[in-house]
């Protein structure tokens, strides 16, 4: 069993009463996360936006961000799950986020390709400048942010009470919602998110670390903002490639960005599926009914034999 299903490797705290009946149970877990880890990053959001106000200050507040919700993550972790945090371990994790921004920079440059040689991608010019540093590290702290909150947070909670399969699809799902929010969201850009959110799980089951989908996240932003100008999730981006797209929507994202073009759907999904095949090659967790009725007819043995006795 993945460790993070259970407590192990650091020596157990003793917890209030309260606090271990929450710990043992679904939804007491969500409470608990929720107030351990993201009701922290609330306060550092509005204290950021409070105290750091104005574009120049962005970066710090993200790192501000980044900061406080990882030590609260492990704070959360450590004290609560009583274990090591090994999907944020820093063995590793260099080659895993390279790795993943090179995949995701190869599914966005696929697509564009070919939209290219159909005539639907026109380049204008190159620009290198310092924003295109300033994209670097902004999505880098976009997806540090994100995989925390939906990959280690929301879909590892999920997992422990509804299993894998109904957690990849319920997370998958919350997360391509919240992009509604975004400008030009529309049908289309939501079923692609879904999509992407799938791949992102699939990372994560894949290494039960954070950082290849880390890289994922980062290089798939990157890519279309920092590299072909393309709008990211609906915000307008200026990258190297001064460029702009024309053609149906269903083909090149429209002002959404390439990431809801069918194309960029297509290459994702593919990796999803490659990648939860060799996942499952791993421990994948039942919903909690199945683990009880699993573990039903073995008590009822143990009944049976001690009232024969």
């Amino acid at each position: 069993m993945p460790e993070h299903l259970h407590s192990t490797t650091t020596p157990p705290s003793v917890l209030p009463a309260f606090v271990q009946r929450m710990a043992n149970h679904g939804l007491g877990q969500f409470v608990l996360a929720f107030v351990v880890t993201l009701v922290p990053f609330i306060i550092a959001n509005a204290l950021a936006k409070l105290t750091l106000d104005g574009e120049q200050w962005l970066h710090i507040r993200n790192a501000f961000k980044v900061a406080v919700l990882t030590f609260a993550y492990c704070y959360y972790v450590k004290k609560i799950e009583q274990r090591r945090v090994t999907e944020l371990a820093l063995p590793g994790a260099v080659k895993e986020t390279l790795h993943g921004f090179g995949l995701a920079a190869l599914l966005i440059t696929v697509p564009v390709v070919l939209l290219w040689l159909g005539g639907y991608f026109t380049v204008h010019g190159i620009a290198f400048n310092f924003s295109l540093l300033h994209l670097l590290v902004g999505f880098f702290s976009v997806a540090v942010l994100e995989e925390l909150i939906f990959r280690a947070i929301l879909f590892r909670l999920l997992e422990r009470s509804l299993g894998t399969w109904l957690a990849i699809l319920v997370s998958s799902a919350l997360f391509s919602a919240v992009h509604l929010l975004n400008p030009h969201a529309d049908l289309l850009s939501t079923v692609q998110l879904l999509v992407l959110g799938l791949l992102f799980i699939a990372a994560f089951l894949y290494t039960r670390r954070l950082w290849l989908c880390v890289g994922l996240h980062w290089g798939w932003n990157y890519a279309q903002g920092g590299l072909f100008s393309s709008p990211v999730s609906g915000q307008k981006a200026d990258g190297i490639l001064q460029s702009t797209m024309t053609g149906p929507a269903w083909l090149t994202g429209g002002d959404f960005g390439i990431e809801a073009s069918v194309l960029a759907s297509g290459g994702a999904l593919i990796c999803t599926v490659l990648l939860l095949r060799a996942a499952r090659q791993q421990h994948w967790v039942l919903p909690f009914w199945q683990r009880a009725a699993a573990t039903q007819p073995v008590a009822s043995a143990e009944t049976k034999t001690t009232t024969t006795d």
